[in-house]
């Protein structure tokens, strides 16, 4: 019972940090695309 608790913290976590790197990327994503365009590619 306890291991399945931890397995299932531990999975909280790994979801938890994928949604947080998942918006940084897009984020970056973003500001990338909106650099681009104050500085148009030559």
């Amino acid at each position: 019972m306890v291991k399945l608790l931890e397995n299932t913290s531990f999975l909280a976590k790994i979801t938890t940090s994928g949604i947080l790197v998942f918006s940084l990327l897009a984020k970056i994503k973003k500001q990338k695309h909106e650099i681009l365009r104050f500085f148009p590619a030559k």
